[in-house]
Formats: C-alpha cells, structure tokens, sequence
C-alpha cells in the first residue's frame, strides 16, 4: 500500500512539473544557440581553472576581471545579453496573458529590468569558451535558461515563491545537466547556477537592473 502510494504520489509530482513548464520558445533558442556557437573559437579555460564569481569581489578585482576579457568573448557577452533580455520582454507580455500592462499591474516592474548581469554573461561565455558546440548540444541549456526566465515571470506575475516553482526547478535541474553534458566542471557550474539563481530571484523580487552591467 506504501509503494502505491509513493509511486502515485511520484506521478503526481511529475504530472505538475511537467504542467508548470511552458513549451519551449523554438526561435528564442536557436537565437540563444547561435550566440553561443562563436564561444568555440575561443581558448578553452585551463583544465584546473575555478571560474569566480563576481559577486564578492572588491571594485579593483572586478575591473581586472573585466579588463582580462577578449574582444571577442566581449562581444558574445553582449549580443547573448541583448537577445535574452529581449525575449524577456516579449515573454513578459505573453505570461501576462497576452496584455502589455504599461505601468500598471503584476509586471509593471519589469519596465528597465533584465535577466542578464554582466557576470552572468561572464561566467556563461567563460565556461563554454574553447568547447565542442553544437546546436543539439546548446539547445537543452537555453531552453533550460529560457525556462528559468519563464518561472519568475510567472512567480512575478502570480507573486509566489520561486523556491515553490515546479518550473524553475525542472529548468534549473536542465540547466545543470546541460552544463555537465558540454563538459564543464562541476565547480563551475556551481558558478554559473549561482549566478543564474540570483539573476532569476532579483527579476522576481529586486530592483531594476540595467541590461548590460
């Protein structure tokens, strides 16, 4: 009777996983993939190089971090940012059932915020640089990214929790497995989920951010 009821309750859980996720945006993507794919010309990262992470660097270790970044790597950061944060905007309307709100309503806050941090884009480009990319092999990454994007719209726009969201979480679990498949460190990855985790939680709850900053 036990395992009946565990393996119904799997069921279920499965059932409202795959329910909170939205289909995937096809063209969103493949403009995703396409960004990404220019990261194979690169220099790879040394085999023992732990990625860090911005966030609680100094002023002058973030501006050497900024500086140590190629012309090229540079400008994959900015188009990948670009075109993220404009499907962000063209999904923020369709969440809100199919109505651009203006300054009023649930989402009203999005006017000006972004998804992308400038360290998002870093540490995303860092660890993909140098490797064997294909569509097939980045398209589970940005759909995961583009699901993540998807959940804290719908969290902003329904005010729930994040940490609640069956979505995010079936993103974040695709986002992981992707970044693993392509061959990036598991310590790396930490890096990059723990970027794209605070990038999602500031859409959901934090103040305006610029699009590249």
């Amino acid at each position: 009777m036990r395992a009946m009821k565990t393996c119904a309750l799997s069921l279920l859980l499965f059932a409202m996983t795959v329910h909170a996720q939205r289909a995937p945006d096809a063209a969103g993507v493949s403009q995703l993939n396409a960004d990404l794919m220019a990261l194979k010309s690169l220099p790879t990262l040394p085999g023992g190089d732990t990625l860090p992470d911005p966030l609680p660097m100094a002023v002058t270790g973030r501006e050497a971090l900024r500086h140590s970044v190629s012309p090229v790597q540079e400008q994959v950061m900015q188009q990948y940012s670009r075109d993220l944060n404009m499907i962000l905007a063209k999904h923020r309307v369709t969440i809100v059932d199919g109505k651009d709100e203006g300054l009023e309503g649930p989402t009203a806050g999005l006017r000006g915020k972004a998804f992308v941090s400038w360290d998002q884009a870093y540490a995303l480009t860092s660890v993909l640089a140098g490797k064997d990319l294909s569509e097939d092999l980045l398209a589970p990454l940005s759909g995961a990214i583009l699901g993540m994007v998807d959940s804290a719209l719908v969290c902003l726009n329904d005010s729930s929790r994040l940490r609640d969201s069956a979505g995010f979480r079936a993103s974040s679990e695709q986002a992981y497995k992707a970044l693993r498949t392509l061959g990036v460190a598991p310590p790396n990855v930490e890096v990059v989920m723990g970027i794209l985790f605070r990038n999602a939680s500031m859409l959901v709850a934090g103040p305006p951010r610029p699009l590249y900053k």
